[in-house]
């Protein structure tokens, strides 16, 4: 099974959200999980690389979060699964939307 987490919120200043996110993909990294990890930022930045697992993996999709949303509310459209050009069984989104 693979897991995708939003981890948007570490691209900008950390602040509750983030650091929950923060401490969330911490623990996962440190118990023996029995599922893969694909954590990913829907910002123009990017998230500093030490801020990632080792043995998770990352994608940034560079398009402003507000297109991207606007897409989702009014289309529905596009699945995360083409975004991250991957397939994930479970989507742990950390934010708002």
């Amino acid at each position: 099974m693979k897991v995708g987490i939003d981890i948007s919120p570490l691209t900008a200043q950390r602040t509750g959200v983030g650091t929950y996110v923060y401490e969330l993909i911490r623990a996962l990294a440190s118990i023996e999980a029995k599922f893969d990890v694909l954590v990913y930022a829907l910002s123009m930045r990017g998230v500093r690389a030490d801020l990632v697992p080792s043995g998770f993996g990352y994608r940034r999709v560079g398009l402003p979060l507000s297109v991207i949303h606007s897409m989702w509310r009014h289309l529905g459209r596009p699945r995360i699964e083409s975004i991250l050009r991957e397939d994930v069984d479970v989507v742990h989104a950390t934010n708002f939307f």
